[in-house]
Parts: structure tokens; sequence; C-alpha cells
């Protein structure tokens, strides 16, 4: 079963350009600004407390954190099996279970690759090593699924995507306005995973990277666990 879902999946890709390109916008526009950056930073004013390779980092992560958003939103829309989701039965459980394990699957791989690919092409931040890319594009990874649970969450109750736009987009601005504002200002950002995964990923502290890490896991480790309860409880039927 598994197996025919995958190639199931591979061929609607390629049948479909446009789910290819709508994952690939954030990789190409981070692509693009590796190469124009050098050109327009001349023309940021250096009396500003940030240096320019500053704006580069932090406008790098920003595309490159909305990399498993883009990832979670376009493969979780395709577990649009609405009639399957809202009225789960004891036959139809183990089909509901198989696909969102493959879309989970997928979802990892993909976010993994492509922000990995991401983080090879701009190299953000110079001073960390192979190790410490391969362990951010697994924490957004992690992100990913996260996004997937909450769309199927809203496909399972019927509901349309908006709230998770918006939870999307917070999550997302957190992190320029946490790395951004100064102690305590920036504790408005602690609710946002992504915001801790960048701290994982600039700081220099291996612990600090670690505890970080481990922060954006617990905070998107409830939802998942509640989501997946309400999905697979079991009903008699």
């Amino acid at each position: 079963m598994f197996r025919d879902l995958l190639k199931t999946d591979l061929k609607l890709i390629i049948h479909r350009p446009v789910l290819i390109s709508a994952i690939l916008i954030p990789v190409l526009l981070v692509s693009v600004l590796k190469f124009v950056f050098p050109f327009i930073s001349v023309l940021i004013n250096s009396g500003t407390r940030l240096k320019p390779e500053d704006y580069f980092t932090i406008i790098s992560i920003i595309l490159i954190f909305s990399i498993p958003i883009f990832v979670g939103f376009i493969l979780a829309s395709g577990f649009s099996h609405r009639n399957l989701l809202s009225s789960p039965t004891q036959n139809n459980r183990k089909e509901i279970k198989a696909i969102f394990i493959v879309r989970i699957v997928e979802t990892l791989i993909l976010s993994f690759v492509l922000v990995l690919m991401a983080i090879i092409i701009t190299d953000p931040i110079p001073f960390e090593g192979w190790l410490r890319s391969l362990y951010i594009s697994a924490l957004l990874s992690l992100q990913a699924i996260h996004i997937v649970f909450l769309i199927t969450n809203r496909i399972y109750h019927k509901a349309g995507n908006t709230i998770n736009f918006l939870i999307s987009a917070l999550v997302l601005i957190a992190v320029p306005a946490g790395l951004l504002l100064n102690n305590p200002f920036n504790c408005i950002a602690f609710f946002s995973p992504l915001y801790w995964i960048s701290w994982a990923w600039l700081t220099k502290v291996q612990a600090e990277s670690i505890i970080s890490g481990v922060i954006s896991v617990i905070i998107i480790s409830g939802p998942v666990i509640l989501i997946y309860r309400i999905l697979f409880r079991k009903k008699s039927v």
C-alpha cells in the first residue's frame, strides 16, 4: 500500500509542474538573493547597527525557514480526502493512517533536502559547520510535519485554512522580530518554534544550540500529539 501511494504521489507531482514550481519558490528566491545581494549591499546605510551581511543573514533565514511551510501546505493539500476524513470508520481507518504516514514521510524528506540545498547554496551563517547544517535541516523538517498536522486537522473538521495561514505568518514574522529586538522585548517571539531554531542556528555555543532545538520540538509536540489523537482515536461504529 505504501509503495502504491508513493508512486501515485510521484506521478501527481510529475504531471503537475505547478506543484514543483510552488515548492521551489523559496529555494529560488534565496538563490537569487545570494547572487543579487552583493550588488545591492552598497546601497544599505552602513550607519545602522546592522552590517550589510547581517541583513543578508536575516533575509536568508526567513526565506529558508519558509521552505517547510511551503512544503507542508502543498503536500498536505494533497491529503484532501474530505469524505474519508469526515466520517472515519473501522474499515477506512487503516487507509487514512497509511495516507497520512506517506504524507509525513514525503514532507520530512522533501523539506530536509530543500532546506539543506538552500543552506549549501547561500551559506547564510559562514561559521557553522556541516553538522549544524544537518541539525537545522532536521529541525525545520519537523516544522513541516507540524504544518501537515494542522492542515489535516482543518480538513477533518471541514474548515478553511485561513487560521493556519495566519499562524504560519506569525510564527515566521517572529523570527526577525526576535532577532532584531533587544532583551526583554524579544520575549514576544518565544512562542515561535522557528525563532528557537534560528537561535539554535546562530549561537556559537553548542549546548545552547541543542537546548534551543529541543525547545522548538517541545512547542510543536503538544499540537501534533493532540491532533493525532483526534484524527485516529477509536470510535465505536
